[in-house]
């Protein structure tokens, strides 16, 4: 009014990232993007993989799977967050990411999951938390080979 003008107060927020570990976890060991493994990989805490990995996972944090890694493996963990390509079974306590850019070819086992448009399935998927007890005492078929 009067000729005067008002300012704007419009604020813009930051774009936050969803997260992709527990909060309270931090990612403690990472194996890099030339980084190549064969065996079987044991931790308390959240691992996260860039590079190649082959043979068995279990984590009683988090597992995250970057866009460069190519593994072949089954994983156990309490959340898995799948970017990059994984020939092999995933079975999540918590929680299963499957981001845009993720590949996962084998059988899900969860009680949630969260595939982004995008991402590439080819398996079965059971969410129910029984399924979890009973597919650990069963024999997990063996993973196929990542292609180099």
């Amino acid at each position: 009014m009067f000729g005067r003008r008002r300012k704007d107060t419009t604020t813009t927020l930051p774009t936050v990232q969803p997260s992709v570990v527990h909060p309270s976890e931090e990612v403690i060991t990472i194996l890099g993007k030339d980084t190549e493994f064969k065996g079987n990989l044991k931790s308390d805490q959240t691992v996260k993989i860039e590079g190649r990995f082959e043979g068995e996972i279990e984590v009683k944090g988090g597992v995250i799977i970057g866009e460069s890694a190519k593994l072949s493996a089954n994983i156990r963990a309490k959340q898995i967050t799948i970017s990059g390509e994984l020939h092999g079974n995933a079975m999540a306590e918590e929680k299963l990411i499957l981001t845009k850019s993720g590949k996962l070819y084998g059988d899900i086992t969860t009680k949630v999951l969260d595939i982004s448009a995008g991402a590439l399935f080819l398996g079965r998927c059971f969410m129910n938390s029984n399924r979890l007890d009973i597919a650990s005492k069963e024999a997990v078929t063996p993973p196929t080979e990542v292609k180099k």
